[in-house]
């Protein structure tokens, strides 16, 4: 039961997200036309259930077909998540304005901020699927003379899956291998407590990162 409600009420955030795209996006650019209005209105239903049936359909069957699916599904919740941001800018920024230089003012600004947020999702899908090498200098009271001027890789949050492939794997690999490290885990110590937490290489969800780098840490040991 708890899974049905919580299905329901995360089923309604989505639909509600993307009527609220489609009629900003309405509102916007003044459109009055019948069909674009059905068009839109047809698509903030059919997006989610999309979504939805990414999700089962691979969980069901993996196959080109269920992962090139669940990858364009998860990518648009991605780019929705940009746009919504996008609208609620213009929202904010045009809502002060006198309701004729308002009109006048939505299509441009809005233009320039759903433009932007489409850039930004594409930055997002490049820098999701390009691991950054970091490099790091640590001193670490008490480490054994054998671990002294060490290399270490640290990696996490690959998230291999209907995403993140073979391909992406092996990108990961070729990039630690150049760096020829001595071992490749995460770092902890116990003396004087040592701990890193890295940005992690991989996704969840939708195939993009935009807030930081995915990243290979490499730390060197003195």
């Amino acid at each position: 039961m708890q899974i049905i409600i919580f299905l329901i009420f995360a089923l309604g955030i989505v639909f509600g997200a993307h009527f609220f795209l489609t009629f900003s996006v309405i509102k916007f650019f003044s459109i009055s036309s019948r069909n674009i209005k059905i068009i839109l209105t047809l698509l903030a239903i059919l997006l989610p259930l999309a979504f939805l049936a990414a999700l089962i359909l691979a969980r069901w069957k993996d196959n080109f077909f269920t992962r090139a699916f669940y990858a364009g599904a998860a990518g648009w919740f991605g780019v929705l998540v940009n746009l919504l941001i996008a609208c609620v800018i213009v929202w904010a920024v045009t809502s002060p304005l006198p309701p004729p230089q308002r009109r006048g003012d939505y299509r441009i600004i809005a233009a320039i901020f759903l433009i932007a947020a489409l850039i930004y999702s594409g930055y997002g899908f490049y820098n999701a699927q390009n691991p950054q090498i970091k490099n790091l200098t640590v001193k670490i009271k008490k480490l054994p003379e054998n671990w002294k001027n060490k290399k270490i890789v640290h990696i996490a949050d690959v998230h291999p899956g209907h995403i993140n492939r073979a391909n992406f794997l092996k990108k990961i690999v070729n990039k630690i291998n150049q760096v020829e490290p001595d071992a490749v885990y995460g770092l902890y110590t116990d003396g004087d407590f040592n701990l890193y937490t890295t940005n992690g290489a991989g996704t969840w969800g939708p195939p993009m990162r935009t807030g930081n780098t995915p990243e290979i840490v490499v730390i060197e040991q003195e």
